[in-house]
C-alpha cells in the first residue's frame, strides 16, 4: 500500500511540500485576528451560541446569547463563513445587539500585530514542526527500517494538522477543510505505525481495522467536501466523527501496547513501555481537554489548545525506540520519565505562584495553571534537545578524540598503570598505624595464587608456605557471608600478628599483618580502621593486578588476530575449505576475547566505579585522577573489544540472521560516519535464514563494500539492495563516488593491492557464486554479488 511513499524521491518531495504548505498558511494567517464567534439561525435571528473568551468578539463585548445583525455591513446570511461553518471568522465589522435590547452596537476588527500573533501561537507552530522534523530525521537516519518509514508518514501528517490549526481556526483559504482531511488520515497512519512497532504484526484483525479507518477517511473527506460546498450542514457531527475516529484508534493502540508489556523478550517489553508511556503522557491532556468536551457537548476549557503541547512527549518517545534499537531496562527509563514529570510539575507550581506574587496573574485559576504547566514542559523538552545536540556536536567536532587502534589503547592502559604504584597506599597505611610488614595472598576462581609482600615482611619461602597453609584453613567465601568476617589474632607459631580474610567477586584473599605493638593494634577503634583499610587496599591491588593481566591477554590475542589477518591476505586463490577454516579461527578468537579479556574488562569497569564511589581521596588527588582516567580508558577498551569481536564474527549473525545483523551494522556505521545507507530487500522476509556460508559471505561482502566506500568513494550516500530469485541471493551495492579503472583489477590480484575486495571475490567464487564489478571514473561503482542459497 505504501510502496509509492517509500521511494526516496517521494520522501524529499513530501517533506518539501509539508514545509511549503506550512509556510504559505503561516504567511496568510500572520495578520488575521481570531474572532471566536459561533452563531445559529433561530426563527430568522442569528443568535450567538458561543463566544470564545480568547477571541476579539468576546473582548469587544459580544457574549453568548447576543444577536448578530450584520457582518461587513451586509446581511448575515450572505457571509460565506456563516453559511458554511456558522462562524464569523474573517469579518472586519460586526453589528449586534444585546438580547432584550434594541440598541445596535458596531465593532471593527482590525488586523493584529504580526509579531504578537506569531508569539501567541509560537508553541503550537513549533510543535507541528517538531513532529515533522523528528519524522524526517528518523527516516533519514534509518531509511531501511519499515518502522522509520511508518513514523515519517504519521509524524508528517500530525505535524501538518497542528501547523494548520491557527489558519483553520481563522477559516483561511480552505485551511479548515485541509485540517479535517489530514486529521482524518491520522487514525489510519496510527494503526499502520503500531502494527510494526515494536515488532511487525500481520493479522486479519489489523487488516480489518485498517480497512475500517480507510472507510472512515473516505467518509470524512466526502462529508468535509459537501460541507464546504454548502450542500449539507453537519459541522458538529463532522467534528465529533473525526474525534471519535481518533479516540477509537488511540484506544486500540493503548490496549495493544498493554497486551505486549508481558512479552518474554526484554527488548520488546522495554520498547512497549516507552511507547505506552510517551503515548499516554502526550495524549491524555488532549483527550481530557478537547475530545471528551467536544464529543459530549460540555464546556471546553479556556486554554484547551495548550493540551497540544503535551504532544511533544510523543515524537521523542517514538523516535527514541527506533533510533536506539537496544534500550536500557524499562525501570530506568520509567524513573527518568517520572523524574522529568515531577520536575515539570514542581517548576510549573513555582512559576505559577511567582506570577501571582508579582501580579502577573490576578488569581489562582486552573486554566492559567495548565497554560504555565504546558509551557514548562515545552521549555524542558526544548532544553533537553538543545543539550543533546550541543553534546553531540561537541563530541563529534570539538572534543573528538583521535582514533586509536586496539594495540595503542592497550599500550596507553599499560603506561597509565605504570603511573600508579600499588605499594604506596600500603606504605602510607603502615606509617600511620606503625605496621612493620604486610603479606597478601589472593586466590582466583581458577585456583591460581598471587602473593605479595609489603614493608619488612619476611621473604622466606618456608614462612610463606606456612601462611598459605593457614590461609587454606581459614579462607573466606567469595562475596559470601564469610567475606565480611572480622580480623583475628594469630596465636599459632606464625610471624604475623593479625589475619584479615576478605572475599569479593572472583577473588578471595588473606591479609597478614606484623606489628611490634600488637596490643595496641588489637584495640578498638584501631582494629576496625586497620581492617577496613586493609580490605580496601587489597581490593585496589587486585584490580590493578587484573588490569595488567587484561593488558597482557589483549596483546596476545591482538597478535594472534594480526597473524591470522596476514595469513588470510596471503591467499590469492581461495577455496571453500580455506575460507571455512578462516571463519572458524575468527570465531574462536572472537569467543576467546569475549570470554576472557572482555569479561575482565567489564568486571574492572564495575570495580573501578565502586572504588571511585567509596574512595575518600579528594578529586584533585593523584590517585583519584588516575582512577578516573582508568575508568574512561577501560570503557573505551571494552567498546574496542566488542567491536573487535563483532568484526571477527558478529554473534548476531548466527543468532538473529543476516537481516538483523546488517541492520545493526548499518546503524553502527551511520552513527559513527556521515554515511547514509539506503537498504531494501525483496522476495523474502526479514526473518528468513540462509545457509551459514552464504550469510557469512553476504555479510563480509557488504562490510568490505562499505569500507571501500568510506575510504575511496568520497560520497555520503550508499544504496544496498538484496533480492532472492529462486535459489540465488543477489546483492547490489551502488555508490555515485569517484569510481576506478576496472582494467586494474587483474593487476591488483597480482600485486596484492586491495586484498580485501579481491579476497571477497575469491570467497564468493569458491562458493559457486559470481561477483561483478562495474565502475567508471567519476561516475561511481556498482558491486553485484550472486550467491547460491540452496
Amino acid at each position: 500500500m505504501w510502496n509509492f511513499v517509500n521511494k526516496r524521491q517521494t520522501y524529499y518531495i513530501v517533506s518539501a511540500a509539508f514545509l511549503l504548505i506550512s509556510i504559505v498558511y503561516i504567511f496568510l494567517w500572520k495578520n488575521q485576528p481570531y474572532i471566536g464567534l459561533w452563531v445559529e439561525n433561530v426563527n430568522g435571528q442569528w443568535n450567538v451560541t458561543n463566544s470564545d473568551p480568547n477571541g476579539e468578539a468576546y473582548r469587544s463585548g459580544i457574549k453568548t446569547g447576543d444577536i448578530i445583525i450584520r457582518i461587513n455591513h451586509d446581511a448575515v446570511d450572505n457571509y460565506s463563513n456563516i453559511r458554511k461553518w456558522n462562524e464569523a471568522e474573517g469579518a472586519s465589522s460586526i453589528e449586534f445587539r444585546k438580547a432584550g435590547q434594541s440598541k445596535i452596537q458596531t465593532i471593527d476588527i482590525l488586523p493584529k500585530n504580526t509579531v504578537l500573533t506569531l508569539f501567541t501561537q509560537f508553541p503550537l507552530i513549533m510543535l507541528g514542526y517538531l513532529f515533522g522534523i523528528i519524522g524526517f530525521i528518523t527516516r533519514f537516519k534509518r531509511p531501511f527500517l519499515v518502522q522509520a518509514r511508518a513514523l515519517f508518514r504519521l509524524n508528517l501528517c500530525i505535524g501538518l494538522a497542528i501547523v494548520l490549526m491557527p489558519a483553520s481556526t481563522c477559516l483561511i483559504l480552505f485551511a479548515r477543510e485541509a485540517e479535517y482531511i489530514v486529521i482524518s488520515l491520522v487514525p489510519l497512519l496510527l494503526i499502520d505505525f503500531f502494527s510494526v512497532m515494536p515488532k511487525e504484526i500481520k493479522s486479519t484483525i489489523i487488516r480489518c481495522i485498517k480497512i475500517f479507518f480507510v472507510f472512515s477517511f473516505v467518509t470524512i473527506t466526502l462529508l468535509t467536501g459537501l460541507q464546504s460546498l454548502g450542500i449539507i450542514y453537519i459541522v458538529s457531527v463532522l467534528r465529533k466523527f473525526i474525534l471519535s475516529a481518533i479516540s477509537l484508534a488511540i484506544i486500540f493502540v493503548i490496549f495493544t501496547l498493554i497486551s505486549r508489556i508481558h512479552s518474554k523478550d526484554m527488548q520488546i517489553r522495554n520498547q512497549t513501555i516507552v511507547l505506552l508511556g510517551g503515548t499516554v503522557l502526550g495524549l491524555f491532556p488532549f483527550v481530557l481537554m478537547k475530545v471528551i468536551p467536544t464529543v459530549f457537548d460540555t464546556t471546553l476549557p479556556v486554554y484547551r489548545d495548550m493540551s497540544y503541547l503535551f504532544f511533544a512527549f510523543i515524537p521523542f518517545s517514538w523516535h527514541y525506540i527506533i533510533i536506539n534499537k537496544f534500550l536500557p531496562d524499562s525501570k530506568v527509563l520509567f524513573r527518568k520519565m517520572l523524574s522529568l514529570s515531577v520536575t515539570a510539575f514542581i517548576s510549573s507550581l513555582v512559576l505559577f505562584f511567582t506570577a501571582i506574587f508579582f501580579n502577573l496573574l490576578k488569581s489562582i485559576d486552573l486554566n492559567a495553571y495548565l497554560q504555565v504547566l504546558s509551557l514548562t514542559i515545552l521549555i524542558i523538552v526544548c532544553s533537553l534537545c538543545v543539550f543533546f545536540l550541543t553534546d553531540q556536536i561537541m563530541a563529534k567536532y570539538i572534543t573528538k578524540k583521535p582514533n586509536q587502534s586496539l594495540t595503542e589503547k592497550v599500550n596507553q592502559l599499560t603506561s597509565n598503570l605504570a603511573l600508579f604504584d600499588e605499594s604506596i597506599p600500603y606504605k602510607h597505611m603502615m606509617h600511620i598505624y606503625k605496621i612493620d610488614g604486610i603479606f597478601l595472598i589472593a586466590q582466583n576462581h581458577k585456583n591460581e595464587y598471587l602473593k605479595r609482600t609489603f614493608g619488612d615482611f619476611s621473604e622466606d619461602a618456608a614462612i610463606h608456605d606456612n601462611l598459605l597453609s593457614y590461609f587454606e584453613t581459614n579462607k573466606p567465601m567469595p562475596g559470601g557471608a564469610l567475606g565480611d568476617q572480622e580480623a583475628v589474632r594469630i596465636l599459632e607459631d606464625i610471624p604475623a600478628t593479625l589475619y584479615i580474610p576478605h572475599g569479593f567477586d572472583n577473588f578471595i584473599c588473606g591479609i597478614f599483618i606484623t606489628c611490634q605493638d600488637s596490643d595496641r593494634m588489637l584495640e578498638q577503634p584501631e582494629l576496625l580502621a586497620v581492617t577496613t583499610l586493609a580490605k580496601e587496599l587489597a581490593q585496589i591491588y587486585l584490580i590493578f593486578y587484573t588490569m595488567n593481566q587484561l593488558s597482557h591477554d589483549i596483546k596476545e590475542i591482538d597478535r594472534k588476530s594480526q597473524l591470522e589477518l596476514k595469513r588470510s591476505q596471503g591467499f590469492v586463490i581461495g577455496s571453500s575449505s580455506v575460507y571455512k577454516n578462516i571463519e572458524k579461527e575468527r570465531k574462536l578468537i572472537a569467543e576467546e576475547i569475549h570470554g576472557g579479556p572482555l569479561q575482565l574488562g567489564l568486571d574492572l569497569s564495575r570495580w573501578l566505579k565502586v572504588l571511585a564511589q567509596q574512595g575518600n581521596a579528594p578529586k584533585d588527588h593523584m590517585a583519584a585522577k588516575v582512577i578516573t582516567h582508568l575508568e574512561e580508558l577501560i570503557d573505551e577498551l571494552n567498546d574496542e573489544l566488542r567491536q573487535t569481536c563483532n568484526n571477527l564474527r558478529p554473534a548476531t549473525l548466527s543468532q538473529l540472521g543476516l537481516m538483523s545483523t546488517l541492520e545493526l551494522l548499518f546503524k553502527d556505521i551511520m552513527f559513527k560516519e556521515s554515511l547514509l545507507i539506503s537498504f531494501n530487500y525483496e522476495s523474502f522476509d526479514r526473518d528468513d535464514r540462509f545457509p551459514e556460508d552464504a550469510e557469512i559471505a553476504a555479510y563480509r561482502f557488504i562490510q568490505e563494500a562499505i569500507t571501500n566506500v568510506l575510504k575511496h568513494a568520497g560520497v555520503n550516500t550508499l544504496q544496498i539492495h538484496l533480492v532472492k530469485t529462486g535459489s540465488q541471493l543477489t546483492i547490489t551495492v551502488e555508490d555515485c563516488g569517484r569510481g576506478f579503472d576496472t582494467d586494474q583489477l587483474e593487476l591488483w590480484s597480482i600485486s596484492g593491492v586491495h586484498l580485501g575486495l579481491m579476497g571477497i571475490k575469491e570467497r564468493i567464487e569458491s562458493m559457486g557464486g559470481v561477483l561483478q564489478i562495474n565502475s567508471l571514473i567519476g561516475k561511481g561503482t556498482v558491486l553485484k554479488a550472486v550467491l547460491p542459497v540452496d
